[in-house]
């Protein structure tokens, strides 16, 4: 499905809560950039901001990677899991990220807001329970403490999922985390 049939497609077929939801989520993105640059407008100059309107917002960057995310949630949208992850990255950098890095960190709790529980819906169809570890399966298999494995959930190096408001890790992110930890201990 090429990109602009699927945003015919999703303004067409999606249901209105989640329409709604994307729309919150743009019209509250575009009143942090607001703020942003009025912050950094200089005294007697006025910000180059448009007015927000949610059917132009929705053709943004940022709204097409929303819409992708919920459409990727409906069975009736042939949607790639690379366009899910595409997407999910897309909206965490523009949302969470840190402008002096390739990186991101959600807030604390972001998996109890309505973003944080579309994205979670988003990963658990990604990546499927079978490869979501529980926190003790993560520091069993690890060998680490309880606390170290929680203190790379609050520095940002391991990003949580959260299914049914339990917390879950990507085996293929721990499988890499311990082949790092590996190489370490081999070069000491």
């Amino acid at each position: 499905m090429n990109e602009d049939d699927l945003g015919t497609y999703q303004l067409l077929f999606l249901n209105k809560d989640d329409l709604r939801l994307v729309e919150r989520i743009l019209e509250a993105a575009f009143e942090q950039v607001r703020e942003r640059v009025r912050g950094i407008t200089p005294r007697n100059q006025e910000s180059m901001l448009w007015p927000y309107d949610a059917q132009q917002m929705r053709t943004s960057p940022l709204g097409r990677s929303l819409l992708t995310i919920v459409g990727y949630l409906d069975s009736r949208m042939y949607l790639s899991d690379e366009q899910a992850k595409q997407a999910l990255s897309h909206v965490s950098r523009l949302l969470y990220g840190d402008p002096f890095s390739d990186g991101f960190l959600f807030p604390k709790d972001f998996h109890t807001t309505d973003l944080g529980k579309l994205f979670h819906k988003a990963y658990v169809q990604l990546y499927g329970l079978d490869n979501l570890l529980t926190p003790k399966q993560v520091y069993t298999y690890l060998e680490i403490s309880r606390q170290r494995l929680y203190n790379r959930v609050l520095d940002g190096t391991l990003h949580p999922i959260y299914y049914d408001d339990e917390m879950r890790f990507e085996r293929s992110e721990i499988e890499a985390w311990k082949a790092e930890r590996q190489l370490r201990q081999q070069k000491e």
